[in-house]
């Protein structure tokens, strides 16, 4: 539609492999795309019955509708539909399968509008469950085109969800870099320089530079003997690739041509060249299944002289290379498409290679190498579902239990390589959980070879299960196998520009940054081993330490520094799009509203900033009716993205409240974040937006009040959609999961091998809870929804002092009461919600008119009522609530009464957590009074206040959200996380809309996944006439869409219940979500009896070789 924005679709990693047949399908990917009636419940409406076929619709017996199609003779088709196709567009194609009898290969075609057939992939589906096929193909032309699926035999074919997503090549790249970058960078890597002091104070001022020593993603080639006897080959490989793997030196007929005369002189003076440089190697290979390969002596063996000949080249070359010399080992090359073993020794003789293999080399992964995997659908002996069942069936061999498999996929790609269906197969190949690589990578020589390289190469760079790569790009004198990277000079050809291109891409270039005042710096570095050199004026000689950034290392922006400086810190991500955000270069790039005067100016220590005075008025005063507004820069905002924002502001005099805005393509002003800034020092505004259009924008900063604003340090960095989720599933799965390792030993202190453990989530670890009503009390329906649910609980207006003193005198607690002994039924912890709220419109129209020493003796009452009553049962208290906001006890006792109460409601609970609850802190950067500074600030009151130094004090944040500003959202938590308290969303909710439920899931995740946020409570109590913003559920308490997304976050959040086996050490690994389990142990010596023990998990339990010893 003219004028609309059209949002790009996120690709979807979906997959399901062999081992998952399902008896219903799954929905339809992308709703099945530009697929109508994709799931059949119309019958065949939008689908065509091909001549020769009988086709209709038939049904489950869950109903479950789906098209069923036989065909007279052979192959095998179902029906089909006509799709508009265009041009220059990559298509994403999904459905599921079932066949009526046995197996059959299926594959997917796609006739394009110039006539082609395309395969876009290809399975086995089976009768009796439903297999998934995962592909995809290009369209460089715009017309009709069909979609159908054909089998290789006479079966009816049953097909259902299915779906074609097309992306435009734009959508496609931007959906690769959002992966790439969650996969192989981590944003805000943060470096303490310390003191070396037994106090460990930290550093200010400090230089920290940082240079990359080892990229994390390995990216190789192949390598030849030729290497050894030409410098110039040597210095060009060794200065690119951090792996390699040998083209022929360790296969068995380079070691052995002759039998009984092995010869490893040549691959290890390879390996010790390798090793000079820090190159890892992988071993190819043990042995190749391709019956030309074999030397002609070890065709013509006799079966047991061919397993004599075998066992000792296996024994031979692993023992060599085992141990950690190579890093993978290419086993039973290409067994897929080749069976000289199997056709020598059995169907389980790869199986039996792999165990041999593994019990000398217990700790090098074992890989299944094989070609046409990713790159041809049409070659039915290599497609992704035999994959797998290759593998599960080395897997599932006696003994083979505990090998370290991994996926090697060779990709030699022909003609053009098909990246739609290379994605899908790296999806599906995905769902065995094991390390992938792409091992033998080359492109047939063409115009378009280096273009086709580079797709390839960015594709598996991009995919987040891909571990590493190596090319198949050998230097030979007389030329390489398909693919030179270099002439003979070692000067790059075009296709070794590509790569020179790429490598340098994915590498972090060195880097220095200052410590702040907390000896703090961040960095987003590319995953890989630093070295991180520190200077300062008080070290006598630089201090030089290692560092390896990987996927664990990876907290976006979560620890910033809020106090005010003398000299602004350096722009966060270099400033991202912001240019000359330092203004070290005046102000270019910077524009000046109308009649505003600007400048840049420097402080002594050289420190430049950009200062703007006010407009004056025709007499030369400032107007005090105009806003204060700052230099501005025009930014080119993209759709669909998040946007980091900070700067450093100081005003002219006195203090004033600043907010930095985004003027948006459609001319939108949007606060994007606000700070209280001061004169005679530096504060950091810290926040951000989202752009959901793409066009130009501005960015400038503005206060009510007469000052002159300086700016420094501006920064403003974007994140894709899929980045932002990237950074928040790392931040989560580091917050609130932990790798423990259990160890079962018997009576004597012996480890127990092969003891069963099984492990029950008791208690989940992070508090997830709703508020509470007093209609529980008469609802066993609500009852049970709300306690086979929530760990936690605030009650909504039942201990309020207007609930339970509403009458003056006259005090009732039974309801509280009755609801306090329902939770602890159930071990629900319960916040106390509140001892005193300052809105004026709260409180009971008694206590307004008292006078001061009737109002103190009225709260004095209350106060030791609540607090007395329920402390040790309540876990927190709100104990002024909303004193941001709103004043009404400040009004009347002073501008200390927050500080005052809390001092008292200290000294009578000593263990509860003493919350400050405001709301718009997260929700509205708009809001002037509780932004994160003035929240900072009213802490420090109540902290100041003389007595309260040691109360236990909490940050509590509402979130009562209309449309989230997650960007913001995040920035909030950060700054306040730097008041080191506990903080907990305490009452979230959102507005009703169309997008209630998407973004209640956004805000519950952002809080979920951010390690400073220890709780989070809805405000989303049941009232049977109406809840007060949202509600989870009907008056049946079946579950609405907001009910249906909460109890799918919980299931996500929690780990149910499992067993697994100890090994030789009686030991297993478990990553687990923090909670207190009982683990279940039980073992042949125990008999019918076992041992229950429990286990609290943690935080702190995230130490390696964190042990548990269990004494059976």
């Amino acid at each position: 539609m003219h004028g609309q924005m059209v949002r790009s679709v996120p690709y979807d990693h979906t997959a399901s492999i062999e081992a998952s047949c399902l008896s219903n399908p799954m929905i339809p990917l992308y709703s099945g795309g530009v697929i109508k009636n994709s799931e059949f419940n119309v019958g065949l409406t939008d689908w065509t019955v091909p001549w020769g076929v009988q086709a209709t619709v038939n049904s489950s017996s869950s109903g479950n509708k789906f098209a069923e199609a036989r065909t007279v003779g052979q192959p095998s088709r179902t029906v089909y539909q006509t799709v508009q196709m265009q041009p220059n567009t990559h298509y994403s194609l999904s459905a599921w399968l079932q066949v009526s009898a046995g197996t059959a290969n299926v594959k997917a075609v796609i006739r394009t509008p110039d006539g082609q057939f395309v395969a876009a992939s290809a399975t086995v589906a089976k009768s009796g469950c439903w297999s998934m096929i995962k592909g995809g193909m290009t369209s460089y032309s715009s017309g009709q085109g069909q979609l159908y699926f054909e089998a290789d035999a006479a079966v009816v074919i049953w097909v259902d969800s299915v779906a074609l997503q097309p992306f435009t090549f734009d959508e496609w790249d931007a959906h690769r870099q959002q992966s790439a970058g969650k996969a192989r960078r981590s944003a805000a890597v943060r470096v303490v320089a310390r003191g070396g002091r037994p106090d460990g104070e930290p550093v200010a001022n400090a230089t920290v530079t940082v240079e990359l020593v080892r990229p994390g993603f390995p990216f190789g080639n192949a390598m030849t003997r030729e290497i050894l006897d030409n410098p110039a080959y040597e210095q060009w490989f060794t200065s690119r690739f951090t792996v390699a793997t040998f083209e022929n030196e360790m296969k068995w007929y380079s070691t052995e041509w002759s039998q009984g005369h092995e010869d490893y002189r040549v691959p290890d003076a390879m390996l010790a060249l390798a090793d000079r440089h820090g190159i890892r190697v992988r071993g190819h290979n043990v042995f190749w299944d391709d019956q030309s390969t074999q030397m002609n002596w070890v065709k013509s063996l006799g079966l047991d002289e061919l397993k004599a000949a075998m066992d000792k080249r296996l024994r031979s070359v692993v023992s060599r290379y085992g141990g950690g010399k190579v890093i993978g080992w290419d086993v039973v090359n290409e067994n897929l498409h080749w069976s000289f073993y199997e056709g020598k020794l059995g169907p389980d003789a790869s199986p039996a290679i792999y165990h041999q293999v593994g019990q000398i080399d217990g700790e090098t992964p074992l890989f299944m190498n094989e070609f046409n995997t990713v790159e041809q659908p049409v070659d039915m002996a290599a497609m992704a579902s035999k994959y797998v069942a290759k593998m599960n069936q080395i897997r599932s061999f006696p003994g083979n239990g505990g090998l370290k498999l991994a996926v090697g996929l060779e990709s030699h790609f022909g003609g053009t390589p098909n990246i739609p269906f290379m994605r899908a197969t790296l999806d599906t190949l995905a769902q065995l959980k094991l390390p992938i690589w792409l091992t033998e990578i080359d492109i047939a020589n063409g115009t378009n070879q280096a273009q086709h390289l580079e797709e390839v190469l960015r594709e598996g760079y991009g995919h987040p299960n891909v571990d590493g790569m190596v090319m198949w790009a050998a230097w030979h004198a007389t030329g390489c196998y398909v693919m030179c990277l270099t002439d003979n000079e070692f000067k790059n050809l075009a296709v070794g520009d590509v790569v020179d291109k790429l490598i340098a891409e994915w590498r972090t270039h060195p880097v220095a940054a200052t410590t702040d005042a907390d000896g703090v710096v961040e960095i987003d570095l590319v995953h890989g081993e630093y070295n991180v050199t520190v200077t300062h004026p008080s070290l006598v000689s630089p201090a030089v330490r290692t560092l390896t950034v990987d996927a664990s290392t990876s907290i976006p922006e979560n620890a910033i520094d809020i106090s005010c400086l003398r000299d602004p810190m350096k722009p966060l991500y270099n400033g991202g799009i912001i240019q000359n955000g330092e203004f070290n270069s005046g102000l270019m790039g910077w524009s000046t509203h109308r009649d505003i005067k600007a400048g840049v100016s420097s402080s002594p220590s050289g420190n430049k900033f950009a200062v703007v005075q006010r407009t004056d008025s025709p007499s030369g005063a400032a107007d005090a009716a105009v806003p204060s507004r700052s230099v501005y820069q025009k930014i080119q905002l993209q759709s669909d993205t998040h946007y980091s924002l900070s700067a450093w502001l100081q005003v002219s005099a006195g203090a004033a409240h600043v907010k930095a805005f985004v003027k948006t393509p459609n001319g939108e002003r949007v606060v994007a974040g606000s700070v209280s800034a001061q004169s005679g020092c530096w504060s950091m505004l810290k926040g951000g937006m989202t752009a959901y259009s793409s066009g130009p924008g501005r960015i400038f900063f503005e206060s009510d009040a007469p000052v002159d604003i300086w700016v420094d340090s501006v920064s403003m960095q974007p994140f894709t959609f899929d980045e932002w989720d990237a950074h928040r599933q790392q931040s989560a799965s580091k917050a609130r999961r932990s790798t423990v390792r259990v160890v079962a030993r018997d009576a004597n202190g012996a480890p127990m091998a092969n003891a069963t453990m099984i492990i029950e989530l008791l208690r989940v670890g992070f508090p997830f809870g709703n508020t509470l009503t007093k209609e529980i009390l008469d609802l066993p329906e609500y009852e049970k929804w709300f306690t086979s649910r929530f760990s936690v609980a605030t009650f909504e207006n039942e201990m309020k002092w207007y609930s339970t003193e509403w009458t003056q005198n006259n005090e009732d607690y039974r309801v509280a009461d009755a609801m306090l002994k329902l939770a602890q039924k159930y071990n629900i912890k319960v916040r106390g919600h509140n001892v005193f709220w300052d809105d004026q419109n709260s409180q009971m129209k008694w206590v307004t008119p008292l006078n001061l020493n009737q109002l103190k003796a009225a709260m004095q009452k209350r106060l030791k009522s609540v607090v007395t009553r329920y402390a040790g049962k309540v876990i927190h208290w709100d104990v002024v609530n909303e004193n941001l906001h709103f004043n009404f006890f400040e009004t009347k006792l002073g501008p200390n009464a927050s500080p005052m109460i809390y001092n008292q409601v200290g000294q009578l609970d000593h263990n509860a957590i003493l919350f400050m609850n405001e709301f718009n802190t997260l929700e509205q950067p708009g809001d002037p009074n509780p932004v994160p500074s003035k929240y900072v600030a009213k802490m420090k009151q109540i902290q100041s206040y003389p007595g309260n130094s040691g109360l236990k004090l909490g940050v509590g944040l509402e979130s009562h959200f209309s449309t989230p500003n997650i960007p913001y959202m995040r920035s909030a938590l950060d700054t306040l996380a730097q008041l080191k308290l506990p903080m907990w969303l305490t009452e979230v909710d959102v507005v009703k809309g169309p997008n209630q439920v998407k973004y209640l899931e956004q805000v519950l995740r952002e809080g979920y996944a951010h390690p400073s946020v220890n709780g989070m409570i809805m405000w989303a109590a049941w009232h049977a006439k109406g809840c007060y913003v949202m509600c989870l559920t009907d008056n049946s308490f079946k579950n609405l869409p907001v009910g249906t997304l909460v109890d799918k976050l919980i299931a996500e959040w929690k780990t149910h219940k499992t067993a697994a086996t100890t090994d030789a050490d009686g030991a297993i690994e478990l990553d687990l979500p923090h909670g207190d389990y009982n683990l279940t142990v039980s073992h042949p010596s125990l008999g019918t009896n076992a041992a229950v023990h429990a286990m609290t998990v943690d935080a702190a339990s995230s130490a390696s070789e964190h042990l548990i010893n269990i004494k059976v």
